[in-house]
């Protein structure tokens, strides 16, 4: 009897494969990550809020993409659960956009977590990533009107 299923694995990771650099060909343009800083920790990585289990934290990602020089700074603020607590105990509400929530401030996790994405940020103009981006995080360029 033929095993209809006997090579699907292989297939499918051929097919895996073969979409993802055809979206790289067909999306010229990747967002890429060039630096990650925090007004808030100023020494940067070394640095660390007074208690990672409950802070909020500016951060600033510079991101360009892999064929350019340029890039745009995207701002976002890493907070935890019980930071977010406090506030909804005295407000009764936060809103989300530009918002990361985390159990403990951790730059490394927050700096993997911008990488994820930027490598999900693809398309055929700058514009385009901004865009994608700004889903997530608030562009320097948000309001500008020229």
């Amino acid at each position: 009897m033929l095993d209809r299923t006997a090579g699907f694995g292989h297939k499918r990771s051929f097919v895996s494969i073969f979409s993802t650099r055809f979206d790289l060909i067909k999306f010229g343009m990747q967002a890429e990550l060039r630096s990650l800083i925090s007004p808030t920790l100023p020494s940067g990585p070394s640095d660390a809020p007074e208690n990672p289990h409950d802070c909020w934290v500016v951060m600033q990602a510079t991101i360009g993409h892999g064929s350019g020089d340029g890039a745009d700074v995207f701002t976002f603020y890493v907070t935890t659960p019980a930071f977010l607590e406090r506030i909804l105990d005295d407000k009764g509400y936060e809103l989300g956009r530009g918002l990361v929530v985390i159990n403990q401030f951790d730059w490394k996790v927050v700096e993997e977590l911008i990488k994820r994405t930027c490598a999900n940020a693809r398309g055929d103009s700058w514009e385009t990533l901004v865009q994608q981006l700004s889903r997530n995080f608030l562009s320097e360029y948000e309001d500008y009107q020229s």
